[in-house]
């Protein structure tokens, strides 16, 4: 698997989350076989699950697109994907060049590097990796729901091998999709009193057989749940009832990551004097120190653990 990104930063944790909030939306009217989701928001947010709507990770997209998902030139236009057919760089292109207007034929163009990309990119590549075909595809607005309509309208006036459909309204990170995310924990009673901050009912549930390492649907764990809220009490509790400190999301990232990217330093501490591995990669090839170079007090905490570790 090539890790190539050139210095850019995707954002698959969004597309996976719209995936979730489109799977629980649309239900059962989804046709059985591998689902995937568009996100257009200033790039494009990618998601997809497996024949049984269970959620891959992003490690299985790599391998779809043999490399960068988002790197692949959409024919039409020649960009890459996410400059393409995105918002920002693809969409407001467009209008640009329609001098500021935005009317059918912006939208035309639009759907046509939309269809472009699908038919040349995607069903391409499924000729050799018919694990991940596509029997549905969805598309969500990302930031401005309009995308996803207008988007799907124009596309299903072409003969596209498959059927096409919208997802939820208002996705976005502080929409639907991520609501639909933070409830979607196996072990809803610990996950709530985690949020809370309620130690002493953590420790109850704990002690009553809860499952400290059932992940909820993107791959997020108690223990990451718990570095959100920067309780150490919760955190050093989860790990004395064996939470697996190195468990990765669905992006790759483990807890070390999210109190790094968050600036919990007393945690991300904690876990590395706990054996938290310094050196784990996410699926962009970044560790956690790449992330610590926005707190300087973290920079100087990750060098020594991993010294010592030489």
């Amino acid at each position: 698997m090539r890790c190539a990104i050139d210095g850019k930063v995707w954002c698959i944790d969004d597309g996976a989350a719209h995936l979730v909030a489109s799977l629980q939306a649309l239900g059962n009217i989804l046709p059985k076989g591998p689902v995937w989701n568009f996100a257009i928001g200033t790039g494009v947010g990618i998601g997809f699950t497996d024949s049984e709507h269970h959620i891959r990770d992003l490690s299985g997209a790599w391998v779809f697109f043999d490399g960068n998902p988002w790197g692949m030139k959409e024919p039409r236009s020649g960009l890459p994907m996410w400059q393409a057919c995105g918002s920002r760089s693809g969409f407001d292109q467009i209008v640009s060049e329609n001098q500021g207007i935005v009317n059918d034929s912006v939208f035309l163009e639009f759907a046509l590097r939309w269809k472009a990309y699908i038919e040349h990119c995607v069903f391409e590549h499924a000729t050799n990796m018919l694990w991940a075909r596509p029997a549905s595809i969805i598309f969500t607005g990302g930031h401005i729901d309009v995308y996803a309509d207008r988007l799907v309208n124009i596309l299903q006036t072409y003969s596209l091998p498959v059927p096409l459909f919208t997802g939820p309204k208002h996705g976005g990170l502080l929409g639907a999709a991520w609501y639909t995310v933070l409830h979607s924990f196996g072990e809803e009673a610990l996950i709530e009193a985690i949020v809370s901050k309620k130690v002493e009912q953590v420790a109850g549930l704990l002690q009553q057989g809860a499952d400290v390492n059932k992940k909820d649907t993107l791959g997020k764990s108690p223990l990451m749940a718990a570095v959100a809220t920067g309780s150490l009490a919760i955190v050093e509790l989860l790990i004395q009832h064996g939470a697996a400190i190195d468990a990765a999301d669905f992006a790759g990232q483990t807890p070390l990551f999210h109190a790094v990217k968050t600036g919990k330093d007393d945690i991300a501490a904690f876990l590395l004097e706990h054996g938290a591995d310094s050196r784990h990669t996410d699926y962009w090839c970044h560790t956690a120190a790449f992330f610590a170079k926005r707190n300087q007090d973290m920079e100087k905490i990750l060098p020594l653990h991993c010294a010592a570790k030489m």
